[in-house]
């Protein structure tokens, strides 16, 4: 735990700096010293005595009531000290220690106020009081005034930085060493609660020069990096931290190490942190639950996957059949860097049944999830950054709301919803039937409104809404990553409210709730733990998700999945929600922006930059490294084999370094090559990265490939239109899965099947043929650049929306799973608006 949220102000004495001469018990001089001796080993009640017999002699000594208000301010009774300290300030008003140890005794009584009085007075008193100072930040923190606060520590520490060390600046200061610390750590969690994270970082490289032992520093160091997404810095702070004693450090390291990739070495950190944690009797559920839902980053061969699916819903099995052994989490569970199951997208499989165990694992450990209202703690300091904080311990759950072991696949219904758990359901405040009385209130939240996939695909239909038949208020999620740019800005001037909310579920929550939505859209579920916990609660009498991240969520409290009628006809049995088919994708996009580089240009760059042959073929794979599953290997290793002029451009994002490794071994040994050396080079040089610096090159990378390669068994959507929109031929393979069907849906939009492959061999010789046959590649390019208008702009995705937000606005869910008659039917009792 962050001892930092337990620290308190701290207090100087009188005259008790002074040595302690020999015993003479006969003097009150003499009889101080002695109390002061036995007070600074804990002796307080010998130390007590000692100071009332003093006072019992002079009522107005007074250093002795002062420190005898010390005593009780250290067994936490601050009234009581202030008392005495108060009776020792009326004797001498011109000491500095009084007035600041009185002002620590009125903060720690929660007297703020008053506590900034002494703590100001003292430092009138004396100028260069940096005790005082110290305590007037933490008096500011803990008002929430963190401008205030913060320039009190910058002070301290900027006073600090013209010594030569840090050790001699608080010698220089009338400082202990740890406060000088301490000062350096608030400033840089101030720092970086702001979320100007590269000025924190320097904050905490400072901080660690000075304080290169320093446990606390090392971790902070660590998350720090981690948040920039620097994980090779992070493990090596973290490491350190844990080599200065800081157990903590060992979880990091295995979030580190699974966010790398490195499975294997991940689950071993996390089972020495469960031991530690075992052998000192605190918690353990929260590393259970991480132990768990461990995912590899790369998808390793099939059979692997499989056992690791299993794996993963056995011990989702083990947590729910014993959850009555351990008390339930209520508070926000967003620091314990639970998964959200991003990575199950990606394997190919339905993930109806092992999402709705997710979701119940997750509510048991932290029932208030359900309502979205949590136990708030007054933490003086803001939240550290930390990747993982202690749960807090509260009381046992009800054992009998949950299964014995043994019985957990039979607690789910037919829609894949835990029939054990029932989140409260508010009474509708929809609108009622008839006349228009209000505009539908609509609501959108994600953290990705902005030069993102979910923030292109929402942007135009936020805008285009029939206004005043519906209010839209859009709630970004505020993150570090959020940026500024032209997406955000659309979406900001064409919402009729735009309300950023703090990444905290118990604000996002109320703020959502103070809407009296009709009904709330969640364009993802599952890219981040904001919305994916927030989720949990019912906020509005209608919930809903669209396919920003097109898997099911397993949440019951999510009525509907917003989906297309290019779903497969089963696909109801993929989803925990109630499914949607939209007349098409159900996006009104913006055409992207043309590139200004020439794609021949472009093609030579990357032949220099990767010393490529003049007549190589490009096939550009755009999709990110966790998308490349072990069947879609077989169909690159095919094309290497068939089309020894191949050469495969794949994107290395940000530190995914880890990743390319192992996405190249895993395809190196599908080609069985290795064993003896022979061919080896052949294939490894022919996998190739290519870091693109800027969006906008995107397009000219697509005309400069010869083919465009989408993902097997799930792709995406958003470099597909990219490439269409510069016509620059797709090749895909759809799915029984909607995440493999999104190029598919472009090329039926636009009435262009020849690149739409039936199945693997098909899919390999679509690509072989435009590779060789130019003629034929410019053909096609031309009749997509002649079509792709229909990409863009599509009023018909307003009326699919418009029909569908009108429709269940007028009808809470609970009616949809039910008997019930559909609107406008005879006995609904309701008729659609017109």
């Amino acid at each position: 735990e962050n001892t930092r949220k337990r620290r308190v102000g701290l207090v100087m004495g009188g005259k008790e700096e002074e040595e302690a001469s020999r015993k003479k018990p006969v003097t009150i001089r003499t009889a101080l010293q002695v109390a002061i001796s036995e007070h600074s080993v804990g002796k307080h009640d010998v130390a007590e005595r000692i100071y009332l017999d003093i006072i019992g002699q002079h009522p107005k000594h007074a250093d002795a009531l002062h420190l005898l208000g010390l005593v009780h301010y250290q067994r936490g009774d601050p009234e009581t000290a202030i008392s005495f300290i108060e009776r020792a300030l009326h004797t001498n008003s011109s000491t500095e220690n009084f007035h600041n140890s009185l002002g620590e005794c009125m903060r720690a009584a929660g007297r703020s106020t008053e506590a900034l009085s002494h703590f100001q007075q003292a430092l009138t008193l004396k100028q260069d009081f940096f005790l005082a100072s110290f305590n007037l930040g933490l008096t500011y923190q803990q008002m929430n005034d963190w401008n205030l606060a913060m320039s009190h520590y910058r002070e301290i520490t900027a006073t600090a930085e013209t010594f030569g060390t840090a050790l001699e600046a608080a010698e220089g200061m009338g400082l202990n060493a740890e406060v000088l610390m301490e000062a350096r750590v608030r400033e840089c969690d101030l720092v970086q609660s702001s979320d100007d994270l590269f000025q924190a970082k320097e904050c905490w490289e400072r901080g660690a020069q000075d304080w290169p032992s320093n446990h606390l520093i090392q971790n902070e160091l660590g998350s720090l990096y981690l948040s920039l997404g620097e994980l090779d810095e992070a493990m090596a702070h973290f490491q350190t931290a844990l080599g200065l004693g800081m157990p903590l450090a060992e979880f990091n390291l295995a979030v580190v190490l699974e966010l790398q990739g490195r499975t294997e070495e991940a689950e071993s950190h996390f089972q020495t942190m469960l031991q530690d944690t075992l052998a000192q009797g605190l918690p353990t559920r929260h590393i259970l639950v991480r132990m768990a839902t461990v995912l590899p980053r790369v998808i390793p061969p099939r059979g692997e996957m499989e056992r690791i699916r299993n794996r993963f819903s056995e011990k989702l099995d083990a947590l729910i059949s014993t959850a009555h052994q351990y008390p339930t989490e209520n508070s926000e569970p967003l620091d314990l860097g639970f998964s959200t199951g991003f990575h199950l997208a990606f394997h190919g499989v339905n993930n109806k049944l092992i999402k709705s165990r997710l979701h119940r694992v997750y509510l048991q450990f932290c029932p208030p999830l359900a309502h979205g209202v949590f136990i708030s703690e007054d933490h003086i300091i803001m939240q550290s950054q930390l990747a993982v904080a202690s749960p807090t311990v509260a009381a046992p759950v009800d054992q009998n709301r949950f299964l014995e072991s043994g019985d957990v696949a039979d607690d789910f219904d037919d829609a894949g919803h835990d029939s054990t758990i029932t989140p409260p359901v508010p009474s509708p405040v929809h609108n009622p039937p008839g006349p228009v009385q209000r505009p539908i209130r609509v609501g959108w939240v994600s953290r990705f409104f902005y030069r993102h996939v979910v923030g292109y695909l929402s942007q135009g239909i936020i805008a285009e809404l029939p206004r005043p038949k519906y209010h839209v208020v859009v709630f970004r999620i505020d993150s570090s990553d959020a940026s500024n740019d032209d997406v955000s800005a659309h979406i900001e001037r064409h919402a009729d409210d735009f309300i950023v909310v703090p990444p905290t579920l118990n604000i996002c929550a109320d703020l959502i709730r103070r809407q009296e939505l009709d009904i709330l859209i969640y364009p993802e579920v599952g890219l981040e733990p904001v919305a994916y916990f927030l989720s949990f609660a019912r906020l509005a009498p209608v919930q809903a998700v669209w396919w920003g991240h097109a898997d099911t969520t397993g949440v019951p409290s999510l009525d509907y999945f917003v989906s297309s009628n290019i779903e497969v006809a089963q696909a109801e049995q993929h989803y925990s929600e109630s499914l949607v088919r939209f007349n098409g994708l159900g996006v009104f996009l913006y055409r992207p922006e043309a590139s200004t580089s020439d794609p021949t240009v472009v093609r030579a760059q990357i032949r220099q930059q990767l010393n490529l042959p003049h007549n190589a073929h490009f096939y550009l794979c755009p999709q990110a490294l966790f998308k490349f599953h072990p069947d879609f290997d077989n169909m690159l290793v095919e094309i290497l084999s068939k089309d020894r002029l191949a050469y495969f451009l794949l994107l290395d994002g940000k530190d995914k370094h880890a990743w390319s490794k192992q996405l190249v071994q895993r395809i190196q040994e599908k080609m069985e090559i290795g064993r003896n050396g022979k061919g080896a080079k052949i294939y490894e040089d022919r996998v190739l990265f290519y870091t693109v610096s800027q969006e906008e090159d995107m397009n000219s990378l697509y005309q400069a490939s010869d083919v465009v390669l989408d993902t097997y068994p799930v792709g995406g959507i958003m470099p597909s239109l990219q490439a269409m929109a510069v016509g620059a031929p797709v090749v895909t393979l759809p799915s029984e899965l909607l995440g493999g069907r999104f190029t598919y849906g472009l090329y039926k939009r636009m009435g262009i099947l020849e690149c739409v492959a039936k199945d693997p061999k098909d899919y390999v010789s679509i690509a072989l043929k435009f590779a060789y046959n130019k003629q034929e590649r410019d053909r096609l390019s031309a009749t997509i650049l002649a079509r792709n208008h229909m990409l863009f702009h599509d009023e018909g995705a307003i009326d699919q929306w418009d029909k569908f937000l009108e429709d269940k606005s007028l009808r809470p869910h609970h009616q949809d799973r039910s008997t019930s008659p559909s609107p406008g039917t005879p006995g609904s009792g309701t008729t659609p608006r017109k």
